[in-house]
């Protein structure tokens, strides 16, 4: 299995107004990389391509209100690789005004899948996390 980790970042929301955000595919589209195309989502999936891993369909598989998403591929998906993008996210203080959160995928890859798919998914968490980071500390 392997597990790859995005930064620990901290936004000036609530952790409520994090999990709200993530718990709706439809706000995805915001911060996703370049090597994402063919975007499409609505209340309870997303689907999309991605460069050099082709195309994935994804479902929540757990909710935990303002604390924990985790999405997986969807049971009509044909994607090959079992895996899991979880979203950690907790109160910096006791405020509450401002929240952390932290991007883990977890993909259960062979060793030679893995040579070619380390470097993409360890980039695609820290983007995802700079991107939702800017995302929330810089308004539109």
């Amino acid at each position: 299995m392997g597990i790859y980790k995005g930064p620990v970042e901290t936004v000036d929301k609530s952790p409520s107004e994090v999990y709200d955000f993530l718990a709706d595919f439809r706000h995805f589209e915001k911060f996703l990389p370049e090597q994402i195309s063919e975007w499409e989502a609505g209340d309870d999936y997303c689907q999309f391509a991605m460069q050099g891993l082709g195309k994935v369909k994804l479902a929540f598989a757990v909710k935990e209100p303002h604390s924990k998403i985790v999405v997986q591929p969807a049971v009509d998906s044909k994607f090959p690789v079992p895996f899991f993008l979880s979203a950690f996210i907790t109160a910096y203080d006791d405020n509450s005004q401002k929240a952390s959160f932290q991007f883990i995928v977890e993909a259960d890859v062979n060793p030679m899948i893995a040579m070619m798919v380390n470097k993409p998914l360890q980039q695609f968490v820290e983007v995802i996390s700079e991107r939702l980071k800017d995302y929330f500390n810089n308004p539109q």
